[in-house]
């Protein structure tokens, strides 16, 4: 057992494995973070041990988990290995007895694939030393003994996580306006050209907004095939299917798109979103959806599964009223998490702000660095959109655009742009926007 191996286990049990003993201190748990997509078989003895995993299930950061329960202990497990495909994590609530935990995972060792991890848990009583040391020895990744929390199991699938080494893992912003209007699609579809152009990311931007979506509209692509034609005619879909589906605007930016109309439902249906945020997890994409102004429990499922949520407003009363109720409803879907940006667009129109945009994110409760304000240009968004083209690619230079071009740095965690570039890359920036 390696020495960084000894000194967890310590630290989460209080044993010193090599010799001694030491307070026991609490694992921290994967604040902020979004788990790989993993495939979790949990194998339980006790509804009490279940009930809590269940739970853990809910969190945010295990959103984009899939979970199987199973009632038993390590023998089921065994068997159940031998009837269905082994998971990435195997979540185990093992018994007390140590020679009968010892011999059934050397029976479960012999059909255990190599790629699937072992958390024991025993929710009754600590395991002691001897134990320890031998199940380690045969390759569990974790063991959680009582009094064990939902932060403890985060905890500790993040710690698998990592041992299994970087996940090539798709990244979700969504992006959703307080009210109709307020620019909210405009915004997404720049900043994912933003991304494509100044980035080697590969950025997929979804259409969810069934009923008066702009996204084929704005990027001329309305006779090109939709997801709604699938959905209307039930077909199955695969990962196939939706790389047929995708519209290449250039090297690294594909749509998805809908066709709109008020007959549609609001949202898509559950199993199509899945699918594309598994095929964006799978391919480590950018993935931005352009969502329906509509706050229910389809949004609020979807909001959670984000990496960053974008919300757009304009800085009137009627808009701050409404973004208050919507980030309430956002912390309660995540908690307090930082990686939400409010963008307010039409910044300082001719016509005046109804409220001070200093009043407007302290009433929200949101830092400096959470807000982007994007100046009112009606001109440059119109002659862009007659054009073809989005405002980045009309007029790079206009401050509406900068305004963007940042918020995209902040979506993407960073572009090749600005100072981020060689002295020549930027002088040839530069030269660019000149000509």
């Amino acid at each position: 057992m390696t020495e960084q191996k000894a000194q967890q286990i310590a630290a989460r049990t209080g044993i010193d494995l090599d010799g001694g003993a030491q307070a026991a201190g609490p694992a921290g748990p994967a604040e902020g973070r979004r788990l790989p997509p993993f495939d979790v078989l949990a194998v339980a003895r006790t509804e009490a041990v279940i009930a809590q995993l269940r739970s853990t299930q809910k969190h945010p950061a295990c959103s984009r988990m899939s979970w199987r329960y199973q009632r038993g202990g390590l023998g089921q497990a065994s068997l159940h290995y031998l009837e269905t495909h082994a998971p990435d994590i195997l979540l185990v609530e093992v018994e007390e007895d140590p020679d009968r935990v010892l011999a059934q995972l050397a029976e479960l060792s012999q059909v255990l694939e190599a790629r699937t991890r072992v958390i024991l848990m025993n929710a009754e009583a600590p395991p002691d030393q001897r134990l320890l040391r031998d199940v380690f020895k045969l390759g569990v990744s974790e063991f959680l003994f009582p009094p064990f929390a939902e932060t403890e199991v985060i905890s500790a699938l993040g710690a698998v996580a990592a041992d299994i080494g970087e996940v090539r893992q798709g990244r979700l912003t969504a992006f959703l306006g307080v009210r109709g209007g307020v620019g909210s699609s405009t915004v997404a579809q720049t900043v994912a050209v933003a991304i494509s152009m100044f980035s080697e990311a590969e950025v997929i931007l979804a259409d969810l907004d069934q009923q008066t979506g702009t996204v084929a509209l704005n990027f001329d692509a309305v006779d090109a095939r939709t997801l709604t034609d699938v959905l209307r005619r039930r077909s199955p879909i695969d990962d196939v299917l939706m790389e047929r589906l995708f519209v290449p605007v250039n090297e690294r930016l594909k749509l998805l798109l809908v066709e709109p109309s008020f007959e549609n439902a609001p949202h898509l249906a559950a199993p199509a979103l899945n699918a594309i945020i598994s095929l964006a997890d799978r391919r480590g994409r950018q993935l931005l959806f352009d969502m329906p102004s509509v706050w229910d429990s389809r949004t609020r499922k979807t909001l959670a599964q984000a990496d960053h949520v974008v919300i757009t407003a304009e800085p009137t009363l009627g808009c701050l009223l409404t973004a208050q109720k919507a980030l309430e409803s956002l912390r309660g879907v995540r908690g307090a998490s930082r990686d939400v940006t409010l963008v307010l667009n039409k910044y300082r129109s001719q016509r005046g702000n109804a409220v001070p945009d200093r009043a407007f994110t302290e009433m929200l409760g949101l830092g400096a660095d959470q807000v982007v304000r994007v100046p009112a240009d009606a001109a440059l968004f119109s002659h862009a959109q007659y054009s073809g083209k989005s405002a980045v690619q009309f007029k790079e230079g206009a401050a509406a655009s900068q305004a963007l071009i940042a918020l995209a740095a902040r979506v993407n965690g960073g572009l090749d742009y600005g100072a981020a570039l060689p002295l020549g890359q930027r002088l040839a920036a530069k030269l660019r926007q000149w000509w």
